[in-house]
């Protein structure tokens, strides 16, 4: 389209201020304020039909192109506590729903415009992987080589012990499904030798995706999918340590000492806010409003809650085995949490 524009609201009391946002590739453009009566154009209806309504917006503009920039991720800005050179692991829970779709972020500290930093990916062929980059040319990908499956949870962990000596290093990757299934074609844990490191990059840490630059105005790379609990740590794991982050705990206590961040996404879910749930108050902010969870309860500070689900099937599977399931028992522990009220 040759223009394209919106309104930052769908309605206004007078007296309120609205934003239009316009791109186009013409160097000027013409705009008007005009009551719509009939915007459908097609016969056999009356044809589109608008009452002009004058104001100070009728005029002509500068026209310029602005890119959309579609994907959501999560941003935490650049601090040198993650720019980790040396030893480290990466941990997060995840349900591919197009593994094999390209190269997709998980947890990244990751340039892409001069290949530095680290990341947690899964691999163009949907198995996953760990990223490597020591500067131009120098990126290294180590992976499974063994695809995840659509539309299943992982514990998927990544972990460099750089500590073997100054020209070589272990990385450790693990995919485990949960839950496990006997015999899981998916599953893999696999080790790789390499001399490769991370190096520093003023990038963000991005979390569904990676930076195209150190700036990280723009990301590529965008997990599709769910993401839950990505951690971060400053040394290496052990599989036994792996295999617990892999439980209950969101940050198990043996571990918390040498975590250097952990998210945890059910806090201020109705916000744009990413809360670190580790020591270090790694915060961050969601881009383009990723849906936080399927379900979703939260109370307002002024009265009133919300419930909230994600699936077009809920109502269809609360009669269920006679309303005796889970989604039932939850609407009604809800329904009466409302009714309880003041």
């Amino acid at each position: 389209m040759d223009i394209v524009g919106y309104a930052d609201r769908l309605s206004a009391a007078p007296g309120d201020v609205v934003r239009f946002m316009v791109s186009t590739i013409a160097p000027r453009y013409e705009a008007s304020i005009v009551r719509l009566i009939h915007g459908d154009t097609q016969q056999p209806g009356p044809g589109y039909k608008d009452e002009p309504t004058p104001s100070t917006v009728d005029g002509q503009y500068v026209g310029r192109e602005q890119a959309i920039h579609i994907g959501s991720h999560v941003v935490v800005a650049d601090t040198p506590a993650l720019r980790l050179t040396g030893s480290l692991a990466l941990h997060a829970w995840v349900y591919p729903t197009t593994p094999g779709g390209g190269a997709q972020g998980i947890i990244t500290k990751w340039s892409a415009a001069d290949d530095r930093g680290y990341g947690l990916m899964l691999d163009a062929t949907g198995a996953l992987a760990l990223w490597l980059g020591g500067g131009p040319g120098q990126a290294v990908q180590l992976s499974t080589g063994v695809p995840l499956r659509a539309s299943a949870w992982y514990s998927v962990a990544a972990s460099l012990d750089a500590s073997l000596d100054a020209a070589s290093g272990e990385v450790l990757l693990v995919q485990v499904s949960r839950p496990a299934w006997p015999d899981d074609a998916s599953a893999a844990q696999v080790r790789h030798l390499t001399e490769a490191r991370s190096s520093p990059t003023l990038a963000p840490l991005i979390i569904a995706g990676h930076a195209v630059d150190a700036s990280g105005t723009l990301v590529s790379a965008h997990f599709n999918g769910k993401i839950d609990a990505p951690r971060v740590f400053g040394r290496a794991l052990s599989p036994a340590e792996l295999n617990a982050l892999a439980g209950p705990d969101m940050l198990p206590a043996d571990l918390a000492a040498n975590a250097l961040a952990a998210w945890d996404f059910s806090r201020g879910i109705s916000s744009t806010d990413v809360f670190d749930a580790s020591p270090h108050g790694l915060h961050g902010h969601t881009v383009n409003m990723p849906m936080r969870a399927d379900v979703v309860y939260f109370e307002a500070p002024q009265g009133g809650a919300v419930f909230a689900v994600g699936s077009i099937t809920w109502c269809g599977c609360l009669s269920q085995d006679n309303y005796h399931n889970s989604v039932s028992r939850m609407t009604e522990n809800v329904l009466r949490r409302f009714l309880l009220s003041p």
